[in-house]
């Protein structure tokens, strides 16, 4: 029976990355430095083949994390292979699934992947994240090219909300602001004076024409 490493789990401090790159400096193998250290040999892996020390991360989740989360949620990937992809705990991982609401029941087969499928899969999932920045500023740039401030339009909703409605009003642009976060917002206002903002993703889901001024009331 396979000996269970004594701090599986644990988020690994940056002396703990320093001693593991020491060690193979020294001779040792990754075999050698997981048994020592009290690591898996997937979390030592990842800290050679880096080369360099990662500084532990804050307990607050960013939307890319998330994103990857829930990717890797998707094709089946343990808990613990997707805590040593984004360099979690297990029980963090396992914490942050169950308050979004990701079941393993939803997924039929989960996998135990091997240490290359997990650099593959961090890899695919970082050139995915740099495909969608390029869509996502394609599809900025052409509302700004798009949008005239004061120009009204007609907003019509491509999908149904969760009650199974959708609608169609009259908005006039008023301009872009920016979130807390730095992300554009889209701002109009309506036929009675009432304010409607837009995140991207938003407007991506809306269809806009262009219509006469109309009259505010």
């Amino acid at each position: 029976m396979a000996k269970k490493n004594k701090k599986s789990g644990m988020a690994m401090t940056e002396e703990e990355q320093l001693k593991m790159l020491e060690l193979r400096n020294m001779g040792f193998s990754m075999n050698e430095i997981a048994e020592k250290m009290g690591r898996s040999i997937v979390s030592v892996r990842r800290v050679i083949k880096r080369g360099s020390v990662k500084k532990p991360l804050t307990n607050n989740w960013s939307e890319e994390e998330i994103s990857k989360l829930r990717e890797m949620c998707s094709l089946g990937v343990e808990d613990k292979n997707i805590a040593a992809v984004l360099g979690r705990s297990v029980e963090a991982v396992h914490s942050k699934r169950i308050k979004l609401g990701i079941s393993k029941r939803d997924y039929a087969i989960t996998y135990d992947y091997s240490p290359d499928d997990l650099d593959d899969i961090a890899i695919m999932l970082s050139q995915r994240k740099a495909n969608d920045n390029a869509v996502w500023d394609k599809t900025y740039d052409d509302l700004l090219k798009l949008l005239k401030v004061g120009r009204w339009y007609k907003i019509s909703c491509k999908k149904r909300d969760w009650k199974g409605l959708s609608y169609t009003m009259p908005l006039m642009f008023v301009g872009e602001l920016k979130n807390y976060r730095g992300r554009p917002l889209f701002v109009f206002k309506s036929e009675a004076g009432f304010t409607e903002c837009y995140t991207l993703q938003q407007m991506r889901d809306i269809k806009l024409k262009e219509v006469k001024e109309v009259v505010m009331k």
